[in-house]
This record gives C-alpha cells, structure tokens and sequence, in this order.
C-alpha cells in the first residue's frame, strides 16, 4: 500500500510541480502517511485533515503527513504547499493557502493526459455564491489557523486566481517582493499595487 500510494503522490507532484512551471524539481519531499485518518487524528488537531511544513526544520526538507484515506483534493492542498515552499520561501497566510487551493483539483482527465488547473471545488464556489462576501483586507488581516475557516479559503482562492488571470505584471512584482523583503506583506503590496484601495478588488 505504501509503494502504490508513493507513485500516486509522485504522479500528483509531477502534474503540480508543471503547474507551477516547475519542469525540473530536485528537492525531496519528506512524506509521512498514516493508514487511516483514524491513526491520523491522534497527531493534528480535529479539524485538521492532513498537514504541510516548509524545510525550515531539522531536516531541511519540506514535508506532508496525511493518510491513505485522504482525498486527493486535500492530497493536492498539502502537496501544492510542500512544493511551493521552495518557490516562494515567504508566503503569508492568504497566498499560501489560496495557492494550495488553486492547485486542489489538479488530476489529469479521464482517459486524458489533460489537466485542468485552478478549478474550484462545489464547496468553495458556495462560499464564493454568498451575499456577504470576505473583503480583501479581512483576508490580509488572518494570520491564524483560527481565521483561516472554508469563507477564507474559497476567498482566498477567488483574489488568488483573480490577480493570476487579470494582473499578473503587479501579482509578480508582488511576489517577488515578498522574497526580497521576507515575508513584509505590506511593502511587497505597496510596491506591486501603490495606494490602489483593497476595496476596489
């Protein structure tokens, strides 16, 4: 089970790590699988389906832990997250997530070696159908698990594939400045967009 499940994920990392323009990957993910999401749950909090870290820790290598009952949509999530932290070393709360996100539905078509990226789940896009929509700067503002509720996501996700598709000069400006000031999300912001008002967004 673990070797069938090891070239499924090296399968989902290929397709993400292109994604991501990524054509040449070396980094080794440090991978943890449980057998059931019932041994898992003894390790992360309750509602926590599986888990990601950067490299920054003892073995300089980033990481995953989940089992081989999760889906692949949290799969994608967490694999997304381990193969970004090597691309973008600074990600606040809003980018990291709403990057995992984009990346979740990522699996090549039936019968296809197509795959479609930055897809939406049904559960996100109702959150994205409500009359109370999360404003720009709430998400700026969450840098907590505590904040980071499925509203979060999903709009995350929205400001995400909005400055990808339609202002992707600034959104690059914007990254690579966080890079170049450690993670100062509001200078990288100031830099790629100036004084434009988050309400406009």
């Amino acid at each position: 089970q673990g070797r069938h499940h090891l070239a499924k994920l090296e399968e989902r990392r290929q397709i993400l790590s292109r994604g991501m323009n990524r054509t040449q990957q070396t980094e080794r993910i440090f991978a943890i699988v449980f057998r059931s999401q019932e041994e898992l749950k003894a390790y992360l909090p309750e509602h926590v389906l599986a888990f990601a870290w950067s490299s920054d820790n003892p073995t300089f290598q980033p990481g995953l832990v989940l089992s081989l009952d999760s889906q692949g949509a949290v799969v994608n999530h967490e694999l997304a997250h381990a193969i970004s932290f090597a691309l973008l070393e600074h990600q606040p709360r809003w980018l990291a997530e709403a990057l995992a996100t984009y990346f979740e539905l990522g699996a090549p078509e039936p019968g296809t070696r197509m795959v479609t990226l930055g897809r939406p789940s049904p559960s996100r896009l109702q959150h994205l159908r409500s009359p109370e929509p999360l404003s720009v700067a709430q998400l700026f503002a969450c840098k907590r698990a505590e904040c980071s509720d499925d509203a979060f996501y999903a709009w995350s996700w929205a400001l995400f594939a909005y400055l990808l598709e339609q202002r992707f000069d600034r959104f690059a400006i914007y990254l690579q400045s966080l890079q170049v000031n450690k993670g100062d999300h509001e200078l990288a912001w100031l830099e790629a967009f100036g004084e434009e008002p988050l309400a406009g967004l």
